[in-house]
């Protein structure tokens, strides 16, 4: 999904914004609905369900346009899909409810066609209304059944731009549930949500807090959860720029140095809003742009780095964030090595890297895991040893020929190395939180 600035207007203007793919479901417990006409008794008698409990999206325009605007009660706030079909927005209710109505308050980007699908288990769905010919404005739908989770699946746009909501209200029996769930989704597929439990959520605009202070083995050097507002265009400024450094406009990138047009563009593509760092991935003028920054990290040698990210499928862009020696004699077959974690094409599995020093062969590990859902990566290097850890799983480990130099944490973002992205390709990744650690 995208994220975007909220607006209070109904005009027509749009920040062009693309993020796809963002946030977290839990567990999926049955639910199967019938529609019905609701009587003017039967619609006094319902509580609203749906406020304030936890949404989630095929895309958001961006990050100021969520899911969650859709359920939070306010008139002026809204949640936008990515301008393509077909897109859809879930809610999970809190517990098993018997549900009566629901209402779409549109916004002028409305669905002309779409669906009222539940599920028993987020990857089979049972469509239980469908509208081929709606009208955008307030649409009410009568439906009776119990469950948990309900979804509206678009399948045709009414305009140009994406699904827009003001709110997205299911009404039924209250049957007191807590209101919070207790796991969030892991990789939602193009049309489901696939849920795994995380474990407790934090505060954070992720569900997982940054982790503070020292842990076993490790004493922390370095925190940043992105708490300050930055525009676009003025990331680092004042508020980062004691703790990070940036690949200037106009570089070329990996792929640039080798003829291709691709290069960073931190003016174009950073921005800090609602305690994450944004990066608007996209192409302006045959340009593909990505962008680069460095925590400000000298002399370290052996270390521990922690990233919390998540991203939307795009074809042509990808991560390559890395370890790169102080010496700059890093790389394929360099005398100094390089660590590559997390890389991989945004449209694909989240790899990782180990470039000895002696030249060799490097190690290459795949986790088999895409990038649209939020992830914990965690870079291991120790004298002897390098450990790869996604969400606290270990996806590789590699103790032959490990950099011995200090290195520099690069978490650079590029494209074209396997194709550059189509001019229409666009959307963001965002990074929660970022920490780095020395060796206790």
């Amino acid at each position: 999904m995208d994220v975007t600035p909220f607006r209070a207007w109904m005009g027509r203007k749009r920040l062009r914004l693309l993020t796809f793919g963002i946030l977290a479901l839990s567990c999926i417990v049955g639910l199967i609905f019938t529609p019905q006409l609701l009587n003017a008794s039967a619609a006094n008698s319902v509580a609203l369900l749906s406020q304030g409990h936890l949404a989630v999206a095929s895309s958001t325009e961006n990050v100021l346009l969520p899911p969650s605007a859709a359920v939070d009660g306010k008139a002026e706030t809204r949640w936008s899909s990515a301008y393509s079909d077909p897109q859809w927005l879930a809610i999970d209710l809190g517990a098993s409810v018997n549900v009566g109505r629901v209402v779409l308050q549109w916004e002028t980007a409305y669905a002309k066609a779409y669906k009222l699908q539940v599920s028993d288990d987020g990857k089979k769905w049972t469509t239980i209304y469908t509208q081929q010919a709606g009208h955008g404005g307030t649409e009410t739908i009568s439906v009776s059944g119990k469950g948990r989770y309900i979804r509206i699946y678009g399948t045709k746009r009414a305009t140009e731009y994406g699904y827009s909501l003001w709110e997205f209200k299911v009404y039924g029996q209250d049957s007191k549930a807590p209101s919070t769930p207790t796991a969030t989704v892991s990789t939602p597929p193009a049309t489901g949500i696939t849920p795994t439990a995380t474990g407790e959520s934090g505060t954070s605009p992720s569900g997982q807090n940054m982790p503070l202070g020292d842990i076993a083995g490790w004493h922390q050097v370095f925190t940043e959860d992105f708490t300050s507002d930055v525009a676009v265009g003025d990331f680092p400024g004042p508020a980062y720029d004691k703790k990070f450094t940036i690949y200037q406009d106009g570089w070329p990138d990996t792929a640039g140095q080798l003829g291709s047009p691709s290069k960073y563009y931190p003016s174009k593509v950073l921005s800090a809003k609602n305690g994450l760092l944004n990066l608007y991935l996209h192409t302006e003028n045959g340009t593909p742009m990505g962008a680069a920054i460095l925590p400000i990290l000298k002399n370290h040698l052996y270390g521990r780095y922690t990233i919390r990210f998540r991203s939307d499928s795009l074809k042509g862009f990808k991560t390559a964030w890395l370890l790169w020696p102080d010496s700059q004699n890093g790389g394929i077959s360099a005398k100094d090595g390089e660590i590559d974690f997390p890389e991989g094409d945004l449209d694909n599995t989240i790899n990782g890297f180990m470039h000895p020093r002696d030249g060799s062969e490097q190690d290459a590990f795949d986790s088999g895991v895409t990038y649209t859902s939020w992830h914990t990566a965690t870079l291991e290097w120790s004298p002897g040893k390098v450990r790869f850890i996604l969400d606290d799983k270990v996806v590789g480990v590699s103790t032959r020929a490990i950099p011995n130099v200090p290195m520099q944490w690069v978490i650079q973002t590029e494209s074209c190395l396997d194709g550059c992205p189509s001019p229409s390709t666009r959307g963001n990744l965002q990074i929660d939180w970022a920490v780095a650690y020395d060796p206790a």
